[in-house]
This record gives structure tokens, C-alpha cells and sequence, in this order.
């Protein structure tokens, strides 16, 4: 018996805009609070002559630093996002992460109990969001699409496969 593989009804990509600038700015503002002490506390030690503190450079040159801080774990953030997939076949639906190794997690659209979209106010902006696919298995965490686009549209695909009503659109 010959097996052939399945084609994919449709795959889903991750939004990188959606993830990243809330990211950005939150590992900014906490890059700026960190930076922003380590120049407060240089500046009490000048002032009780322990150092010596150039303000023309140091604070410049700590927003800078707090910048491109902020940038290494968007910048993993982007790495996993451009490695993720989702893909949706007529019987089951596939997380797929492949780098060195390939990390796959599949869930049959039988054992979905239920559905739940978390849509942020950014994610509005975005037309984006995250979809959670809970199942009825104890032994298995829910899966989760995360950054998707157009998460209501994708939500009701989903229920249409999972009611044998799939279309190719």
C-alpha cells in the first residue's frame, strides 16, 4: 500500500510586526530603566568625586546602549517566529518549528473541544492575534498559534474543518 501525503488545506506564518514592536518597546523601556540607573548612580558617584562622569558622551551613549539592548531578544523573537508554521490539513492541524531539528505538535481536529481568540488592542492595530486550540486530552497542553493574522477569519476556519466543511479559499 502506497502512502501519499496529505496537502496542506492552508499554512499560516506568524506576523512579525504583530510580535515584535510591542516586544521592542517593552525590553526598550526596561533597557532605558536599567541604563537609566546605571547613569544616575555614575552621576551621584561624580558628584561625591569618587569618579569622574562626562555627561556630552555618557548619556548618549547610554540610549544607544539601551537600544540596541533591547534588540537581542526581539531579535530571538524573530528567529523562532521565521522558523514557525502552522498547517492545516482536512483531519488535523500541525505547529511545525524547524531549525537543527524539526519540532512538530499536531492536534486532530476531532479532539478540539473548544477554540479561544486573544486579541490585544495591538493586535486590533495589527488585524492580528493569538489563537488558542484547546483539546479534550489531560495529557497534552493546548496549543497555541501565536501572532496570527486575521484570527477571527482563521478561527472559523478552523471550525469548518473541524465539521468536515473545508474549502480551499
Amino acid at each position: 500500500m502506497e502512502h501519499h501525503a496529505q496537502t496542506p488545506v492552508f499554512v499560516l506564518r506568524p506576523s512579525l510586526l504583530n510580535a515584535l514592536l510591542p516586544s521592542y518597546a517593552k525590553h526598550l523601556f526596561w533597557c532605558i530603566l536599567i541604563v537609566g540607573a546605571f547613569v544616575i548612580g555614575s552621576l551621584a558617584l561624580s558628584a561625591a568625586g569618587l569618579t569622574k562622569v562626562t555627561l556630552a558622551w555618557g548619556i548618549p551613549a547610554s540610549i544607544l546602549g539601551a537600544a540596541l539592548l533591547a534588540i537581542l531578544p526581539s531579535a530571538w523573537k524573530i528567529f523562532v517566529l521565521r522558523n514557525t508554521r502552522y498547517v492545516f490539513y482536512k483531519t488535523h492541524l500541525v505547529s511545525e518549528f524547524k531549525f537543527l531539528t524539526v519540532k512538530r505538535r499536531s492536534v486532530l481536529y476531532s479532539s478540539i473541544t473548544n477554540i479561544t481568540a486573544e486579541i490585544t488592542l495591538w493586535d486590533r492595530l495589527c488585524n492580528a492575534g493569538d489563537i488558542v486550540v484547546h483539546t479534550g486530552e489531560d495529557s497534552e497542553p493546548d496549543l497555541v498559534l501565536q501572532f496570527i493574522p486575521k484570527p477571527e477569519e482563521v478561527e472559523h476556519r478552523i471550525y469548518k474543518l473541524a465539521h468536515g466543511t473545508h474549502t480551499n479559499a
